[in-house]
């Protein structure tokens, strides 16, 4: 895609003098890029073979007993970390808990929820209006209190990746349409300098950028001035091209200038964008 940005055709001053004017200027601006570096280093098909239909093997039905022990076995009391222990659990088999205050104690009935207090081994500490006991895990509900808990850290974990993959996304697009408009803005900022210099628009008639390369269409002005003047000329408006579009790999970025009718009449050559040329 092709941005051009036309020059307003005012009129004309002395082309020769417009012409040196902006050699001596742009090699100034030229300067600062003087340093730059010239670098001249430049379906598969997959098929699928039928399967034949395999019947699937009868599976005994499990009792609810061999659930439960198969359940036990998956679970490993070791592997329950600190932030995995619940809070409250509910108890599986009536307990008696001690009076906060020592006059007796307490009957706690089965799926009664209490306090956990700590975990050593496979016993817990629980807590009960203030009295506390000593029971084994599986007397309560503290395995499927786990697992509860690690599917919902699980669920946490899965929603914070795919809220962090969205945000990726949006910054990943967030810069296709930078990249989209900086060929726009890279040439404004180019033209902004050398108006400065050629108010008047008397040298170029239209700038535009094509995938890095700057295109500059020169007026009739431009090839009545010295050879000379013409190549500085060039090498100075490359160069502050290349500060603009890729000052880390200035070989990168590449001119041509054409004439009213797209005669090439200077620019980069093929090899590296700071071999400037122009027609003799």
């Amino acid at each position: 895609m092709q941005f051009s940005l036309l020059i307003n055709n005012r009129r004309c001053l002395d082309s020769r003098l417009l012409l040196t004017g902006l050699f001596f200027v742009l090699a100034g601006i030229g300067g600062l890029a003087s340093t730059i570096p010239l670098n001249l280093s430049t379906p598969t098909m997959l098929v699928l073979s039928q399967v034949p239909s395999v019947e699937a093997p009868m599976i005994p039905k499990e009792t609810t007993e061999s659930k439960v022990s198969a359940d036990a076995q998956d679970f490993s009391i070791d592997a329950v970390t600190k932030e995995e222990m619940p809070k409250r659990v509910s108890l599986k088999s009536e307990q008696s808990f001690p009076i906060s205050n020592g006059a007796g104690s307490v009957t706690v009935p089965v799926g009664r929820q209490v306090e956990v207090i700590g975990l050593k081994e496979e016993i817990l500490t629980v807590s009960f209006l203030g009295g506390q006991k000593e029971v084994n895990y599986k007397e309560t509900n503290f395995v499927d209190e786990v697992k509860a808990i690690r599917a919902e850290r699980i669920k946490t974990a899965a929603a914070k990746k795919a809220e962090e993959q969205a945000r990726i996304e949006a910054e990943k697009n967030r810069l296709v349409e930078v990249e989209k408009t900086r060929p726009k803005r890279e040439l404004a900022k180019f033209m902004k300098t050398v108006e400065a210099v050629d108010q008047s628009g008397a040298l170029f008639s239209s700038a535009s950028v094509d995938e890095g390369r700057l295109i500059l269409t020169v007026k009739s002005g431009w090839h009545y001035q010295p050879y000379q003047i013409r190549l500085q000329a060039a090498q100075n408006l490359w160069k502050l091209w290349a500060t603009i579009h890729s000052p880390n790999e200035p070989d990168k970025a590449r001119l041509r200038i054409v004439d009213i009718n797209d005669n090439e009449v200077g620019g980069s050559r093929i090899w590296a964008g700071s071999l400037i040329w122009v027609k003799e």
